[in-house]
């Protein structure tokens, strides 16, 4: 017959290894974060690039504006630059043209306004 102490020993080895399986349940569990993409809303001149932290939220919020994959998938072509947002969280590259008609200061203007860093192409 076992001591009531190996039998409470026992009991806490088998509630230590129960919780160990759950938490390595719930880790494995965890979807990988979706591959880097941009928001590509150039009828209003701004391509948003998220990384994959973002990614999977900012594709389900892009829209009818078309979703393109990859690290650097906003075209660079007529940009005026990046600003980048939120701690390097993601950039928007602003172009020119309507309806904003975008100018270099003003597109650096709108950024900075909105607490980020602008970057020319």
């Amino acid at each position: 017959m076992s001591s009531p102490a190996a039998t409470v020993g026992s009991a806490w080895t088998f509630r230590l290894a129960a919780c160990a399986l759950a938490i390595a349940g719930t880790l494995s569990c965890r979807r990988p974060p979706a591959p880097p993409g941009a928001c590509a809303n150039l009828a209003m001149n701004v391509c948003t690039q998220y990384g994959g932290k973002q990614s999977r939220a900012a594709k389900r919020m892009c829209g009818g504006a078309p979703w393109l994959e990859g690290d650097d998938a906003c075209p660079r072509e007529g940009a005026l630059g990046r600003c980048v947002r939120e701690r390097g969280a993601y950039t928007e590259w602003l172009y020119a043209g309507p309806p904003n008609r975008y100018t270099a200061a003003g597109a650096r203007r709108t950024c900075q306004e909105a607490g980020g860093a602008f970057y020319e192409p």
